[in-house]
């Protein structure tokens, strides 16, 4: 195994680890939601984090908590489920199939071009969805 590789998964096992340990200080889901975004953007893997809610009646991803470099970013864009011209993005496909999305280069995928400008402006280069329930 090459040394980068390993770097690079001890990184993802100590953040992990770090994750852990501070849920066992929270007590609500909205303190238990904070401690995640927090402790990931604490490490040096992520630079912003945050987590939304569906709402079907409105077929909106609503952001709930966030942490890191957002310098306004979540209130620049929008999400929905099943309309374009937001549909195809990593958010909204993760709900949709249950499935984490990953996009490794922002500036050059199609499926972020929605949100591409807000997040070159904030030095974002890749993304990950994680469905945290059913839709």
């Amino acid at each position: 195994m090459d040394a980068e590789v390993s770097a690079e998964r001890l990184q993802i096992s100590e953040t992990i680890r770090a994750v852990n340990s501070a849920l066992v200080d929270a007590d609500t889901q909205a303190e238990i939601e904070l401690a995640v975004c927090r402790t990931l953007t604490e490490s040096d893997l992520y630079v912003f984090a945050w987590m939304g809610e569906y709402d079907p009646n409105t077929d909106e991803v609503r952001p709930k908590t966030a942490a890191g470099v957002d310098a306004g970013y979540l209130d620049d864009i929008e999400i929905t489920v099943h309309e374009e011209p937001t549909d195809g993005g990593p958010t909204a496909t993760a709900i949709r199939t249950g499935d984490v999305q990953v996009v490794q280069n922002i500036l050059e995928d199609p499926a972020y071009e929605p949100w591409r400008e807000q997040a070159r402006e904030r030095g974002f280069q890749s993304s990950v969805a994680v469905p945290l329930g059913p839709e």
